[in-house]
């Protein structure tokens, strides 16, 4: 879990237990009333597992191919050498 995910555990639980509302939970978690019950929810189903974040693990959809990247790359290590150095740090530090 990360730092982000840590305090909803036990922020569902208390809520579960009736220690603290549904309101109280959303407000310290930073979400709407509406998505800490689905929280909830998929916390009683799914248990801590169901408070990771769902797209743990995968690439993002708006990944640009490696093929592009490579080809941005080369344009930019030959033809474009000298104005776009900031973009071209960026580019190799993203990672295949």
């Amino acid at each position: 879990m990360s730092r982000k995910e840590v305090p909803r555990a036990g922020l569902v639980k208390a809520a579960l237990a009736g220690k603290i509302t549904n309101q109280e939970g959303a407000r310290a978690l930073r979400l709407t009333v509406r998505q800490f019950k689905r929280l909830k929810a998929r916390f009683r189903r799914e248990g801590l597992r169901g408070l990771v974040h769902r797209r743990r693990g995968q690439s993002s959809p708006r990944r640009v191919p490696a093929a592009l990247r490579a080809q941005v790359i080369t344009l930019m290590t030959t033809t474009y050498a000298r104005p776009a150095g900031a973009l071209l740090c960026r580019l190799s530090r993203s990672g295949p």
